[in-house]
């Protein structure tokens, strides 16, 4: 019989690794590579949040970010109607963000604008001390709403700051107006550094009684180291000239070698028609 024919010696057993049907040969590595930590983490978006926010002019809002939910609410005031819904718009669409809330906001308009640039200079300080005040002008926030019905009287709580001071309280009117609240027709708007006093009622400077027009009006309360109004004003008068011949003289006096010192505060009143009776 013929000898049988030896086998080939059996190929010794691969070190490879058998495909993977979904991964292919592809190691871990490269899977965790494709798939960064970061992209799992939720997107902060407060930074983009404050930066839209300063992207409008006349407008003071605050925004309150909650992580867990991804809600936003903001609170303030700006311009316009159509400003209030960009705004909100601008914020839903950022990553991160999955509700806006912009029921907190006030629309104001001329002349609040003009105030509030005038009030927007690098010289003039915020004051910290009044009680309704809640505003960071130019940076964040509404400052204290306040509201009146027909024929309620405008009362304030007010302090002069920490110098002595002139103080002047203004109300801005939806109608263009401003009427000027202190001082009065005698020289009694200078305070000694922290003396408190009511604005109204029983205290100083003239009444103010919510009227039509019913809106949104402001009031503002600017205290100067030095006096701005040279003349008396009449009582009442267009916004507009006030707010230059204001713009004018303190330009005047940041020039000269006085030390010009200026804080202020300003409030939202909310006026609307009488309550009906009870």
């Amino acid at each position: 019989m013929p000898p049988t024919a030896a086998l080939p010696p059996a190929a010794p057993p691969s070190a490879a690794t058998p495909a993977d049907p979904v991964r292919g040969n592809r190691p871990e590595a490269v899977l965790a590579a494709a798939l960064p930590l970061s992209d799992l983490r939720p997107r902060d978006p407060r930074d983009e949040i404050e930066a839209t926010l300063k992207s409008f002019e006349c407008a003071r809002v605050s925004a309150a970010f909650d992580p867990g939910s991804g809600s936003v609410v903001l609170k303030g005031h700006l311009r316009s109607a159509s400003d209030r819904g960009r705004m909100a718009d601008r914020i839903a669409s950022l990553a991160g963000v999955d509700k806006v809330d912009g029921s907190g906001l006030s629309v104001v308009g001329e002349p609040y604008c003009r105030v509030l640039a005038f009030l927007d200079r690098p010289a003039f300080q915020r004051s910290t001390e009044q009680k309704h005040d809640l505003a960071v002008v130019g940076t964040t926030n509404q400052p204290g709403l306040k509201r009146l019905a027909g024929g309620e009287a405008l009362s304030l709580g007010l302090g002069a700051p920490e110098f002595d001071s002139y103080l002047y309280v203004d109300h801005f009117s939806v109608d263009g107006r401003v009427t000027h609240l202190l001082p009065t027709d005698r020289p009694d708007n200078f305070f000694k550094a922290d003396t408190g006093f009511r604005l109204g009622p029983g205290g100083y400077g003239r009444r103010a009684i919510a009227s039509p027009p019913y809106g949104l009006d402001l009031v503002v309360v600017v205290a100067a180291s030095e006096p701005l109004l040279v003349r008396p004003r009449p009582i009442q008068e267009d916004a507009a000239p006030y707010l230059a011949l204001l713009n004018e003289r303190v330009r005047a006096l940041e020039a000269s070698s006085l030390k010009l010192r200026v804080e202020y505060a300003y409030y939202l009143v909310a006026t609307e028609p009488p309550r009906a009776s009870q």
